[in-house]
């Protein structure tokens, strides 16, 4: 009888992982589904595209102590054209968002959401990380490091390049610069809810959806 007590607690337990890791799974897909809404509702504006124009948007999110969205700001905004492209997106995003989205992340925070209006070149959309790769293949960091400072210059909420740069740094012996990147792209990682990344491809956009959301 005790052996088949301690089987069926073992059961529960392992039932309620189970059944908070489906939750969160859930959230999740439902956060996806949220940030794809923000991608197909920001419209890359016809002025930028005509002039092939790139330029970013950064949004504060006020998160309340229930998990939902107490109000939404423009924080930053390089066009006024993407500003507003991105400000309509979240209007229409806020009435579906759902407190659970947030699953493990933090409640009563200021998060914050990128729009990114990107020209990419059909013939080659990587470019920018195949010339950074191909300089540290060659042992040339220092040419990797002007790629990615240019890179920084356009997107400085960019994470993840920063991430590189930090371990670029690393390999030039700059370990100070190294660590301060590093602490520098924990925090936005940290504090940015979703990166949405709207690119054009000559006549062609396509909207890309990256972000943080995993923890």
């Amino acid at each position: 009888m005790k052996h088949i007590l301690i089987l069926f607690i073992s059961f529960l337990i392992i039932g309620a992982g189970f059944g908070q890791e489906t939750e969160k799974l859930a959230a999740q897909k439902s956060f996806a589904a949220w940030e794809q809404f923000l991608a197909t509702q920001a419209k890359y504006p016809t002025s930028a595209l005509r002039s092939n124009k790139e330029g970013y948007v950064i949004m504060e999110l006020n998160i309340d102590a229930e998990g939902r969205i107490g109000s939404a700001n423009l924080k930053e905004s390089t066009s006024k054209g993407m500003g507003q492209s991105a400000l309509s997106a979240m209007e229409k995003a806020i009435h579906i968002w759902n407190p659970e989205m947030l699953a493990e992340r933090k409640r009563d925070e200021t998060y914050q959401t990128v729009f990114s209006f990107e020209s990419v070149d059909p013939q080659n959309p990587n470019a920018s990380t195949e010339a950074i790769t191909r300089q540290l293949y060659k042992g040339k960091p220092e040419k990797a490091l002007k790629i990615v400072n240019r890179i920084l210059e356009k997107k400085p909420f960019d994470y993840q390049t920063l991430e590189i740069r930090s371990q670029i740094h690393r390999q030039l012996g700059m370990e100070e610069e190294a660590t301060e990147d590093l602490l520098k792209s924990q925090e936005l990682k940290d504090k940015t809810l979703a990166v949405i990344r709207n690119r054009t491809f000559g006549i062609i956009t396509r909207r890309q959806v990256t972000g943080s959301f995993s923890n």
